[in-house]
């Protein structure tokens, strides 16, 4: 695809994605600062839910993006632009493939089995160590921050093309 803007299944996989995260990281946030029980256990059980949630959106994301492919750059964006554009991007793609990996692989290895809402079990054919579990938590902690900073500069950087800007930048994911 060569026009200058998405298409509408990569828009509508974008704002989905982005209505996940937006429960995702508040959730994650609050179930660690609260104390252990039943309304806890239900913020665990959504977290995990949203992350395959996610994981099965950029997988969707993904296929799209190599069939259809993506717009060009936009025309006005320096190179700097493009370069960081191109940085965050491609970091946000990463990560939200890679979080939900470690979370359910470090999940599924040591807690409850994981399903999604409470209903549909998700099987991990693979059992990992005390020291790995731990280690996989750690990462996928880290990695929250940084999808938290990488999401951060997404906004930011959207918000300066329609603020400040006034590009085109922001109508290419919104419908024509």
């Amino acid at each position: 695809m060569m026009t200058g803007t998405y298409t509408p299944a990569a828009r509508m996989l974008h704002w989905l994605t982005a209505f996940c995260v937006a429960v995702t990281v508040p959730v994650a946030l609050a179930m660690v600062r609260t104390p252990e029980g039943a309304f806890t256990n239900a913020l665990y059980e959504i977290h995990k839910s949203f992350g395959i949630l996610i994981f099965v959106i950029m997988m969707a994301r993904l296929a799209v993006r190599l069939v259809k492919g993506a717009p060009p750059p936009a025309a006005g964006l320096t190179q700097a632009e493009r370069v960081i554009s191109k940085i965050v991007h491609v970091a946000l793609y990463v990560v939200l493939v890679a979080l939900p990996i470690g979370g359910y692989a470090a999940t599924s290895s040591c807690c409850a089995p994981v399903k999604l809402f409470w209903t549909i079990p998700m099987p991990f054919a693979f059992s990992f160590g005390e020291d790995m579990i731990k280690t996989l938590f750690e990462m996928h902690e880290l990695g929250g921050f940084l999808l938290i900073g990488l999401v951060i500069l997404h906004v930011a950087g959207a918000l300066n093309h329609a603020l400040v800007k006034r590009d085109e930048v922001m109508s290419r994911m919104w419908a024509r």
